[in-house]
């Protein structure tokens, strides 16, 4: 995966001169089995297929469904929706991850058959000329209701995101990131992907082949979080999702977000959010 401003730049400028968006479908966080697999993020994020056919498994709601996405359509995700790739076609992609300051864009060209393709051919990270027009619209998009009408809308939408985000990124002044950071959103898309008891530091270490001792260096110095509090703090976030999203019982999201026990759980979210599990959600309702 290599940091490419002006990779980002050319694809952008051929969709805008091609000006094809065929629809947007939205997808919401993911409420099923857990175990199902996928990736999921807790922010908002955009997949456009410029060519191609995209195969997805997306776990959206209480469905977990087989889709297919051909060129011109968009996969609008609301956080925490799983998805899951299938390799039997070709396709291109752009895809934006809206996270808490800056935009993430990268750029997948998948042409072999059959081959997994998990690192995309290109990325680059929107921060400095980010503007909060394009960040409302990626949010816009992701928060359209899920309906024929939204797509019409999400199309037109689609078009004006890519013509802000070209613009934002040709003023940008950010040429590279360091190894350090590029290893850094590495390790968090992994922990994304990963089943609960499979997000802790050895793992991580092992995969990336480095210790567990830098991996804790890397927490901290972009994160300011030692690792656990991250995964922690990730957990949380999908808690209080569907806490306004759900009907489930406090048991049963203290069990979907991977804590030991509802008791556990409520400590931690009445430690961060200065209130119980229960009473957030009577004070949102």
């Amino acid at each position: 995966m290599a940091y490419s401003q002006e990779s980002i730049i050319a694809v952008l400028e051929k969709i805008l001169e091609r000006n094809y968006f065929a629809g947007v479908e939205v997808a919401d966080s993911f409420l099923g089995d857990d175990k199902m697999p996928g990736y999921a993020l807790s922010f908002n994020r955009i997949t456009y297929v410029a060519n191609g056919t995209l195969q997805l498994d997306v776990g959206s709601g209480r469905d977990y469904t087989a889709k297919e996405f051909n060129a011109g359509q968009t996969l609008a995700m609301k956080p925490f929706v799983k998805t899951n790739g299938r390799w039997d076609k070709p396709y291109e992609t752009i895809a934006i991850v809206s996270h808490s300051n800056y935009l993430r864009i990268t750029h997948a060209n998948h042409k072999e058959i059959g081959t997994p393709h998990y690192i995309p051919d290109s990325y680059y990270h929107l921060q400095d000329s980010l503007r909060k027009n394009t960040v409302d619209t990626v949010n816009l998009i992701c928060n359209l209701q899920v309906d024929e009408a939204a797509s019409r809308v999400g199309s037109e939408l689609m078009h004006v995101l890519f013509a802000m985000l070209l613009r934002d990124i040709k003023n940008s002044k950010y040429s590279e990131y360091g190894k350090a950071n590029a290893l850094w959103h590495k390790i968090i898309d992994l922990l994304a992907q990963l089943p609960f008891e499979d997000q802790n530091r050895p793992a991580v270490a092992a995969y990336f082949k480095v210790t567990e001792s830098y991996v804790s260096r890397i927490f901290q110095q972009f994160s300011n979080m030692t690792f656990t509090e991250y995964v922690r703090s990730e957990r949380l976030k999908k808690a209080v999702q569907m806490l306004n999203e759900t009907d489930l019982t406090i048991d049963e999201i203290a069990w979907h977000c991977g804590f030991q026990s509802s008791s556990y759980f409520i400590k931690l979210f009445r430690k961060t959010y200065h209130t119980s599990p229960g009473f957030y959600r009577r004070l949102k309702k």
